[in-house]
């Protein structure tokens, strides 16, 4: 009788660690699927703006962005990668919106904007951290007294 006993509870242990996956399936709760819905867009309902307003409108953004960069650089990496990529992107769109000579002038800003924002982005010392900043806002400076919209009127490509 001891051994019958012994053995029913060894097999009644072996079911409970094991359990019964189709009934834990059952009560346990599915998510949801979202249905997703078609996106349709309209081709040619937009409104084109002049040159000159979208170079106005990116050297605004790219001198906000900028700043931003140069005043809290080394304080959080992912919002100075972030300024990083929306400067530079900034800044290439303003070269696109400009004619040849003057865009090689913007482009060597870019390349050396580039250069001191990866160094920036693998990080270092806080000495040179402090030489970055300056740097880039000589970069700024040149860039507002060369490239500001009142004086690079006439470079600036005319609309299609």
């Amino acid at each position: 009788m001891k051994r019958f006993m012994a053995v029913v509870l060894i097999l009644f242990l072996a079911f409970e660690l094991t359990g019964c996956e189709t009934i834990q399936r059952k009560f346990t709760r599915k998510t949801k699927k979202k249905s997703i819905r078609p996106r349709f867009y309209t081709e040619g309902l937009y409104e084109t703006r002049p040159a000159l307003e979208l170079y106005m409108m990116h050297y605004t953004y790219w001198k906000s962005w900028h700043e931003d960069l140069v005043t809290s650089a080394g304080r959080n990496s992912k919002r100075d990668a972030m300024a990083i990529t929306n400067a530079l992107s900034h800044l290439n769109d303003m070269k696109r919106y400009l004619l040849e000579e003057k865009a090689e002038e913007l482009n060597k800003y870019i390349v050396q904007t580039k250069s001191i924002t990866d160094r920036i982005s693998k990080g270092g010392s806080e000495m040179n951290l402090g030489n970055y900043k300056q740097r880039l806002d000589t970069i700024k400076t040149r860039i507002i007294r060369n490239f500001y919209y009142k004086k690079v009127r006439e470079y600036i490509k005319e609309d299609r």
